[in-house]
């Protein structure tokens, strides 16, 4: 991993108790077969089966979203 690699380098960085918590964040945030990762796509899967009446509306600024870059 990038941040990992960068991390390592120094001595100094292996010692704080942060960096450690962040790597490991990392790492469960990366990779796709974490359960995190399956229950989120389920329950994804499940909230686009729910009727509006129960959720509500989506905002409306959810229609102006694009892959495309806005900014010129």
């Amino acid at each position: 991993m990038r941040y990992e690699n960068v991390g390592d380098r120094s001595e100094y960085t292996r010692r704080v108790p942060g960096y450690h918590i962040l790597k490991a964040h990392m790492s469960a945030s990366i990779k796709r077969s974490q359960p995190l990762h399956y229950i989120s796509q389920r329950l994804g899967t499940a909230i686009d089966h729910f009727p509006t009446a129960v959720l509500g509306k989506p905002p409306s600024w959810t229609e102006e979203l694009t892959y495309e870059p806005v900014a010129r």
